[in-house]
């Protein structure tokens, strides 16, 4: 009786292949893992970009308000807020809320007004400036000049979110 012995080594000729394809599937994971990585990326990009464009212009609005307050020369102006975005303190009005915000040239109630169009092309940069009155510690003598503190805000609205800026202002007159 002859005994055969059986060459398993001669059987493993797939095996280059299986593991081939191993390796494709693993870096076909890889690829895809990489691509959702890339694309949230962009993602993030783009909402910090909007962000940063609704905030500057934002900005920009209560600057502007903040400027168009320091060249007025006029104190009747200021004393009886002649100006449409110049209003008088007000505890149930919180311009901090969108809401608040009226600038529809309708009923003669506005509070705000747009923007310079050479800020916002758009129309949708507006700005408000509240009188809070004569400044906390401030001299209150007849012979002086009183210096008076203002909010000044800033809002942008657009379809990528909505921006609100206020700033503290004092002016003595």
């Amino acid at each position: 009786m002859k005994i055969r012995s059986i060459n398993r080594l001669g059987r493993e000729d797939g095996s280059v292949l299986v593991i081939t394809l191993m390796m494709l599937a693993f870096l076909s994971l890889l690829g895809v893992s990489a691509t959702t990585t890339s694309t949230i990326e962009v993602q993030i990009a783009g909402n910090d970009r909007n962000f940063k464009r609704n905030f500057y212009k934002a900005e920009a609005g209560a600057m502007e308000a903040a400027q168009r307050l320091e060249n007025e020369t006029d104190t009747n102006v200021l004393i009886n807020r002649t100006p449409v975005y110049l209003t008088l303190f007000n505890a149930t009005v919180d311009m901090t809320k969108s809401s608040s915000w009226d600038y529809d040239n309708v009923g003669g109630n506005d509070n705000a007004v747009t923007a310079d169009l050479n800020i916002d092309p758009d129309g949708a940069t507006y700005f408000s400036i509240v009188d809070v009155g004569i400044a906390g510690g401030s001299s209150l003598s007849l012979g002086s000049t009183s210096l008076h503190e203002y909010a000044v805000y800033g809002l942008y609205r657009s379809t990528d979110g909505e921006s609100l800026v206020e700033l503290g202002y004092r002016k003595r007159f």
